[in-house]
Order: C-alpha cells, then structure tokens, then sequence
C-alpha cells in the first residue's frame, strides 16, 4: 500500500512538472519574442537618431556656408582679381570647412559645374552628372541640394554629396561641393547593435521609381555594394514593407527567405528609410537554449545536493590542506626572498651520487643556468686554482668524519669567469638506518662585497696608523712613534737582560 502511494504519488509530481515545463517553455517563448520586440525598437530608434542627426549636420553646414556673406564676398573678390591673397583666403576657408566637420574633400566650383579651387589646390575636374543636377537645383532654387550615397569612378568609395550656391547679390557665381565618405562617417552608425548577433543588421533604403535602393551595404551581400535593389512587387521582404508605410515592428521574410523581426522608421525631411531586423531563429535558438538549461534545472538541483553534502564533508579536510599549503607557499616566498635580499642560498650534496643539487640563488651564486643536479667535477672546475686544493682538502675531511664545515674560498663563476668569494656552512644530515650521513645539507652565501669592504678598512688602518707616528711637517717619525718603539726596545732589554743605550737627537 504504502508501495502504491509512492508511485503514485511520483506520477503526480512528474506530471505537474511537465506540465509545468510546458507551461512555462510556452511563456518563455513569448517573453522572448516580447523582448526581442522591444531591444529591436529601442536599437531602430537610436540608430535612426543618430543617421538623422547624421544628415542634419550636413544640412547645417550647407546652409550656414549660404548664409556665410563674408565667403560669398571673398569669392566674388577672387573671381575679380585672383590673386594668391584671393585664393589663400578662400582655400583656408575650404580647408577649415574640411578639417573640422571631417568632410573628405571640399571644392569650389563655377556656375557650369567646373572644379575651381579645392581644400589643397587648383583643379580642373568636372561635376559628375548627379552632382551638375543637383548644382542646378540648387543654384536655380537657392537651396542647399544634395545626392544621396552612391559610387561613381571620380571617387573610390562610396560618398555623399552636398551643393551648397553662392551668390553674389543676386547672381550665381558659383557653389561650394562638400563630399562626404559613408564608409567612415555614416555606415558606423548602422553597426551600433548592444550586443553581439549573428544575423542582425541595418540599412538606409530610399525609393526610386518602382524599386527600392539600398543606400547602405547589406552585411550577407557585402559584395554588391550599392548595387542592390528590389521591385515593389516583393512585399514580403521588410525593406520593401517599409517603403509601402510599414512602421514600427513587424514580422516579414527578408531578402534570404529568411524569417526576420523588423523594425523600420523614417528619417526626417529626407527620403531615407531606416530598417533594421534579425532572424527569428537567432531569438528562438536562445529561447531554446534557456528551456535546456530550465529543463536540466531538477536534475541539477539533485546533482547540487548530492555535491552540498560532500563538499561539506569534505570542506574540514579542504581547508586544512588549504591553509597548509598557502602557509607553505607564504614560506617559502619569505625564504626565497630573504635569500636574494642577502645574497644566499641553500644546496644539498650527495655522498654516494657525488652531486650538488642547488637552490635557484645557489645556483645564481655559481653563475649556472642549469638548474639539474651538479657533478662534483663540475663544482671543481669553478674553484679558483689557488684555493682548489684546500678547499677539496676540506670536503673530503667533512665527508670521511661526517663533522660540520664552515670555510670560505673564492670560485670563478661558470657564467662571466668572475671571480667572487662565497662562505659555506653545512653538516650531515644523519640517516636512521647504520647512522650514516648520506647527504651533506647547506647554505652558501656570496662575501664579495663583504671581503672587498674588510681589504679596504685594512689599507685605511695601516693607512692611518702610518699617518699617526709622522710628523706632517717633516715626515720623520714623531714623538709617539718614540715612545711606541722606546717601550718596545725596553720590554725586549728587560726580557733579554741586555744594556739599553738611547740616543735622543733633535734635528729642529
């Protein structure tokens, strides 16, 4: 009975849960779409913000060069006389224009549309087609005219031009063309998505006619450039959509056959479109990958429980062996660091081996780069030859009667053949079984500075003890120097019982 209840008690809760993965896969899924929704509004928003404020700049600057009457009145100057004062003043203004709003050339140009002055010099280009047009519109209307982004070979990149008239009084005399490079102003903004997607892009479309023309490059047909257009007739792509009144969110197959979610919106007093989408796969494959997890949740709330409980069993044992090895970790960096601040380092040498294993300054010491074990040979070599002998001597006398060593001998280090002094200290250490010492364990410690320091004091002793027992006027030996060698000379007459005879002559 008690069985059955179990069971059936088991079947109840594993239906509730799958009901309740159902319920919760359908909600996720629609809060998903919900968030993609509103993360594609606020991206389309700000990148049509941001192209909007984009053109408007552009605009701005035409219009504040047609107001500019100074300019005006300094090309009319120039075309009276033109001299090179003339022509500075103007091509200054040109190039100040240039620099500062980052437009990629700026040229002066006459009523026919022929390139007078540019930011750099003289030149003697022609107005390609678009551009003379719109030099006409704008001369004609007394407008700032524009031509959308487009190709042409004058430049090799895509670009954006802006034919702003100047006028003299009421005559034409001329237009300034302002060219701007999409690629490093304009396109950047289209690429301003929060987070990284692979399937998200935007794009600036325009109508023409019965098509619709992409003014920007699609990121899956990078290639075409600007070359690509679309009928209208194709009214389930969104670019399409966009340009039939479709604002806002909407679903739509773009021009892969791609399922997408789009989001588009007009650019203000422009016939610019901005579209944004990204795959419904992409949303849902993140959906998807949020239920596995959702679903895995029980099973890792088992596998977390079962882990709580021996980590917590473990957790004694852990940090025993945790605070031992950060204590012996926190030694060592203290030995390791005190050795280098006084030059010293510890080795071990093994009787029956016949090799010295040295620590990393040991090693240093000695000027060897290797750090495996060193051959008593090896060591040899790098004793200096004057106090070879001796020093083996010493070893030897410390291995046969396994007593303490203490010396200090100079070595030639393996590394520049410099010579250096070093002081050793070691002693056995005794092995349990037949109380033989199977290993000799030390310090090594480089005196250098020490030895050349106790030679100096040295030399300024008897420096000074010379200097003491003359007289700096004639250099002979004074007073004290008498009395030191009087007293010397009647401690030796007193010890020998000899006469003493003393001779006192004063050369002043």
């Amino acid at each position: 009975m008690i069985w059955s209840l179990t069971a059936l008690g088991l079947v109840v809760l594993l239906s509730l849960t799958a009901w309740s993965l159902v319920t919760s896969f359908e909600d996720r899924v629609q809060a998903s779409r919900h968030q993609a929704e509103r993360e594609l509004l606020v991206i389309g928003h700000l990148q049509t913000q941001s192209i909007t404020a984009w053109r408007e700049q552009r605009m701005a600057d035409g219009w504040s060069l047609l107001d500019d009457s100074l300019f005006a009145s300094a090309v009319a100057n120039w075309l009276k006389d033109a001299s090179p004062e003339h022509v500075q003043t103007i091509q200054q203004r040109l190039r100040i224009l240039q620099e500062r709003a980052k437009y990629e050339a700026v040229y002066l140009v006459n009523a026919q549309g022929q390139v007078q002055l540019s930011a750099m010099g003289s030149s003697t280009q022609k107005l390609p087609e678009p551009e003379q047009q719109a030099l006409d519109k704008a001369i004609t209307q007394a407008v700032v005219a524009v031509v959308e982004p487009r190709t042409d070979p004058v430049f090799a990149f895509p670009f954006f031009s802006v034919l702003v008239p100047v006028f003299d009084g009421a005559n034409a005399i001329g237009a300034v063309w302002l060219v701007s490079d999409v690629r490093n102003s304009l396109y950047p903004l289209l690429n301003q998505w929060p987070t990284p997607s692979a399937t998200a892009e935007s794009a600036i479309i325009m109508r023409q006619g019965s098509e619709l023309v992409y003014l920007s490059p699609l990121r899956h047909a990078a290639q075409a450039g600007l070359k690509v257009r679309s009928l209208l007739s194709r009214t389930t792509d969104p670019a399409v959509q966009a340009i039939l009144g479709a604002r806002g969110i909407f679903y739509a197959q773009d021009y892969r056959a791609q399922a997408v979610l789009a989001m588009a919106s007009a650019v203000p007093d422009s016939p610019w479109l901005v579209i944004s989408k990204i795959d419904e796969s992409e949303i849902m494959a993140n959906t998807r990958s949020r239920e596995i997890y959702a679903l895995g949740l029980p099973v890792l709330l088992g596998l977390l429980f079962v882990g709580a409980v021996f980590a917590l069993w473990q957790r004694k044992a852990w940090w025993r062996e945790h605070d031992l090895k950060t204590e012996l970790q926190r030694n060592m960096h203290w030995l390791e660091s005190a050795q280098k601040a006084a030059t010293i380092g510890y080795f071990s040498y093994g009787v029956k081996q016949q090799t010295f294993a040295l620590s990393t300054m040991a090693g240093a010491i000695f000027g060897l780069t290797d750090h495996g074990p060193v051959p008593l040979a090896q060591w040899v070599t790098l004793l200096h030859p004057e106090d070879r002998q001796h020093t083996l001597d010493q070893h030897r006398q410390a291995v046969e009667h396994m007593k303490p060593l203490r010396t200090q001998y100079r070595i030639q280090r393996a590394q520049d053949q410099q010579l250096r002094w070093i002081e050793v200290w070691c002693e056995f250490e005794l092995s349990e079984q037949k109380n033989r010492g199977h290993y000799m364990i030390g310090t090594v410690q480089d005196i250098t500075e020490r030895k050349q320091t106790e030679e100096e004091l040295a030399r300024y002793r008897v420096a000074l003890e010379e200097k003491i027992r003359l007289d700096p006027l004639t250099q002979i030996a004074n007073r004290r120097a008498l009395d030191e060698q009087l007293a010397l000379e009647w401690q030796r007459a007193m010890r020998r019982q000899t006469p003493l005879a003393f001779l006192m002559i004063d050369v002043d």
